[in-house]
């Protein structure tokens, strides 16, 4: 096993059809996989078939992990840490729907022999070829608690990106990258609101890369029951014990992510910008063997940090593209 090669975690839940496309662009364009990838899945019976297809389809490159539901008792010292009373008294449903979430990424975390692992959704995508090389992890490697890589994120996003606040930049292996810290964006009321948030926000499950030691080491800390709460959580968590102060990032952006709806129950993060088209009737298409096509404008991708598509676009079997307004017309019409 070669170490440098970085271990990619998803999470995904009743979106096989947006998982099995993420995967395909992750393999297309990520040069630094560490086979298998893993998925961390919560499994629902309508959903369990297009799940079985991703298995046979790629086989011995992914490895899959099923959440089940658990006492949340079982972890009574996450308790004694006052800022997870905080997050518990926030969102009270963790309770209720406690599951071994926390425990399979934390075992993957201290099982893995990589030293870097990715963690990405499964509405992520990759759009341009990126290698992070023994070189670009020596950054990190220089304070592993206080570095990780944030690939979905570059200067090129012109509403997320200000020249105010001060980065470093670095050429290497001919990739050009730059380099900031959270606490130097300024509390500037000209600064806009969407480049504070992105440039403040250290702990991203959107392509973030983080050294594995240093990661388990901060979430061991954490309580968190889905990818959701993992996310929101960690990042107040790594302000709180001083985690991933500055962020690596590629000049120009790799990925981004696809997002049509949300199976999320939480109204905290339901986004009004999103379509919402139906999970269900994506899964029932996927079954009958279309697959989610990513189609974005190249002017969007040097604007938006994520992607909120108007339309939805899917290709049968003989790679043939079609609107999804278009694909539901075709099978009323032949009472399917």
């Amino acid at each position: 096993m070669n170490k440098n090669k970085i271990k990619v975690i998803f999470f995904t839940y009743k979106r096989a059809v947006f998982l099995d496309a993420a995967i395909n662009t992750l393999i297309k364009k990520f040069k630094s996989i560490s086979y298998p990838v893993v998925v961390v899945y919560h499994s629902h019976n309508d959903y369990r078939n297009s799940y079985n297809i991703l298995k046979k389809k790629y086989k011995n490159k992914i490895v899959f992990y099923e959440r089940k539901k658990q006492n949340l008792l079982k972890k009574f010292f996450l308790f004694f840490n006052p800022i997870n009373i905080f997050f518990l008294l926030r969102r009270p449903s963790i309770i209720k729907d406690w599951n071994n979430f926390k425990d399979i990424f934390e075992n993957i975390l201290k099982k893995t022999k990589n030293d870097y692992v990715m963690l990405c959704p499964d509405d992520i995508f990759f759009y341009k070829k990126i290698n992070i090389t023994k070189n670009i992890l020596k950054i990190v490697d220089k304070d592993p608690e206080k570095y990780f890589i944030r690939l979905s994120y570059g200067k090129n996003l012109k509403k997320n990106f200000s020249k105010k606040i001060k980065i470093k930049n670095y050429v290497i292996d001919k990739k050009s990258f730059f380099e900031w810290s959270h606490k130097d964006v300024p509390a500037d009321k000209n600064l806009n609101h969407a480049t504070k948030s992105s440039m403040t926000y250290n702990f991203h499950l959107d392509a973030g890369i983080y050294h594995r030691k240093s990661l388990l080491k901060l979430v061991s800390k954490a309580i968190y029951h889905n990818p959701i709460t993992l996310e929101s959580h960690t990042v107040k968590m790594s302000k709180l014990y001083n985690f991933f102060e500055k962020t690596l990032s590629p000049k120009v952006r790799v990925s981004t992510t696809y997002q049509l709806n949300t199976v999320q129950n939480d109204n905290l993060y339901r986004h009004n910008l999103r379509i919402h088209t139906d999970s269900k009737l994506l899964d029932t298409l996927y079954l009958k063997g279309y697959n989610l096509v990513h189609k974005v404008s190249p002017k969007i991708l040097n604007i938006e940090n994520n992607v909120y598509p108007k339309e939805v676009y899917l290709a049968n079997n003989k790679k043939k593209v079609f609107n999804l307004k278009r694909i539901i017309k075709g099978l009323k019409k032949d009472n399917l």
